[in-house]
């Protein structure tokens, strides 16, 4: 029993540590783009190399993506993959060893079909991982974002 209590709250330590990987939230409008953040937060880890699933309907949202500040500044590409229709996946890693700092990983520029409708789409992030100098998995936790269409134009 006391065991199990150990085992578990070293698991909730080891949890509330994880590195994080988050999406910004916006609002655009339909026919304008805007740039998002996608931000990382080593929450003291050294993280090398990260890999996620981004998931957006495709028919209201067309995404592009370029590295972020932190990303270069660790000497890393970003490269990604269409998995299917409003399913990409991200690689963040470079010839090196060096850790990943807090900071923008990925810019994505986001722009709403101009025939779409005033509401909230998610742009998700699945399948987060990330790993060391050893090449070691490390765990990443992830934080959707939300594009929020709305009418008019926003600045």
């Amino acid at each position: 029993m006391v065991t199990r209590v150990l085992v578990g709250a070293l698991a909730i330590i080891g949890l509330a540590s994880a590195a994080e990987l988050a999406v910004q939230s916006v609002s655009i409008s339909p026919g304008q783009s805007k740039e998002i953040e996608i931000r990382f937060n080593a929450e003291g880890s050294q993280t090398t190399g990260l890999q996620f699933d981004l998931g957006f309907d495709a028919e209201i949202l067309k995404i592009a993506a370029a590295p972020g500040a932190a990303a270069t500044a660790a000497g890393k590409s970003v490269v990604s993959s269409e998995l299917g229709r409003g399913k990409r996946r991200f690689i963040v890693a470079g010839l090196n060893r060096d850790a990943i700092s807090d900071g923008v990983v990925v810019r994505l520029t986001v722009s709403v079909s101009d025939t779409s409708k005033a509401g909230d789409v998610v742009v998700g992030v699945d399948y987060v991982s990330g790993t060391d100098r050893d090449a070691k998995r490390l765990p990443v936790t992830a934080r959707s974002g939300v594009v929020s269409v709305v009418a008019g134009r926003v600045p």
